[in-house]
This record gives C-alpha cells, sequence and structure tokens, in this order.
C-alpha cells in the first residue's frame, strides 16, 4: 500500500512539474514570418519650394505590401528584415526594410510597439521611409496570429512633385516645371498575418 501511494505521489509531481514547465515557456522565440497590407492616408506632403500645385503625380493616399521574416531575440523583442511593395500614384516602389517589434508581454494576445525603416531603390519616387506605431497581435492558433496596427509614416519622395515658375521665351511669359523631392507624412493602418 505504501509503495502504490508512493508511486501515485511521484506521478502527481512529474505531471505538475511538467506542467508547470511547458506553461513557463516562452510564446515569442525562435523565428518569425509575416504578411502585412497597409493604408496610408497622407496628412502633409511638404517640398522645397512653397509654390507648387498638386499633381497627378503626388496623391493623398498609398497601399503597400510586405513579407518579412526575423527573430525572437527575447520573449518581447523581435527584428525581421524584408520588402515592401508600395503602389503610389501609378508607380511601384520596392523597399528593403528593417522591423523591431517591442511586445508588452510573452503572451498569444499582447499590444506592441513597432519601429522601421528602409529606402526605396526605385529610381523615380524612391527616397526614405520610416514608420512607427502601436498595434495588437492576437493568436488564432499556435502557429498563426492576427495583428493591427496604427501609426505614423513618413516618406521621401525624390521627383515626386511639379514645381511650376515663371520663364521669359522671346518677349513671351510662360511657365516650366523642374522636380523637387517632396516629404509625405501619412497616417497608417495596416493588418496582417504572423506565422511561427
Amino acid at each position: 500500500m505504501k509503495q502504490t501511494l508512493f508511486i501515485f505521489y511521484f506521478t502527481c509531481l512529474l505531471c505538475t512539474t511538467s506542467m508547470a514547465q511547458t506553461s513557463m515557456q516562452p510564446v515569442n522565440k525562435g523565428f518569425t514570418f509575416a504578411m502585412e497590407s497597409r493604408y496610408m492616408q497622407a496628412v502633409a506632403i511638404s517640398c522645397k519650394s512653397y509654390t507648387y500645385s498638386w499633381q497627378e503625380s503626388l496623391e493623398e493616399y498609398a497601399v503597400d505590401w510586405r513579407l518579412l521574416a526575423g527573430y525572437y531575440f527575447s520573449p518581447r523583442i523581435a527584428a525581421s528584415g524584408g520588402l515592401a511593395f508600395q503602389a503610389y500614384a501609378g508607380n511601384f516602389l520596392l523597399t528593403p526594410l528593417l522591423d523591431v517589434k517591442a511586445y508588452l508581454k510573452d503572451a498569444r494576445r499582447t499590444p506592441y510597439g513597432y519601429v522601421n525603416t528602409g529606402y526605396s531603390v526605385t529610381e523615380k519616387m524612391g527616397g526614405w521611409l520610416f514608420e512607427a506605431g502601436i498595434g495588437y497581435r492576437l493568436s488564432l492558433s499556435k502557429v498563426i496570429a492576427l495583428t493591427g496596427s496604427l501609426g505614423y509614416n513618413y516618406k521621401q519622395l525624390k521627383n515626386g512633385v511639379q514645381v511650376y515658375y515663371p520663364v521669359m521665351f522671346d518677349d513671351m511669359f510662360g511657365y516650366t516645371f523642374r522636380y523637387e523631392t517632396a516629404n509625405q507624412h501619412s497616417l497608417v493602418f495596416s493588418i496582417g498575418l504572423a506565422f511561427r
């Protein structure tokens, strides 16, 4: 009888110890992959010249799609690298970028803050990109999570604005234009899927 009780208590102890160890394993670990879709609504566009008109070359919104692959350096910090494909004013911009996310807790459902930066390698309208914001991750399973975020986006658009200025041609007054770099400030809404 003593042996049976000893085996029962020993088995219960092993079960509770193993359950405690599995529940203490970090949720955020290893490699991570993500697909995100973003909508950017411009709130301000500026350039060096004060006299320019809104052209078809500039739009007040843009969309982009991102593919990211990264690693959790700790249960609360993940860094990723990837590509952003941006549809903007009839042009497609390709931007390699670096993304860092800081999670509030090591859990399947958690808010996070993020920062990312990159440089568009497209010749027309290429330039620097910076984005920061807050988001929320909602795990659908152990492998897939739904993410959503709201943030601020800064985009440098080389040759993004046509600036008109007056010129004189043989006693005639006319206008010509040149391209100038513009800076776009936008609000960003995103939704995506993250895979572990």
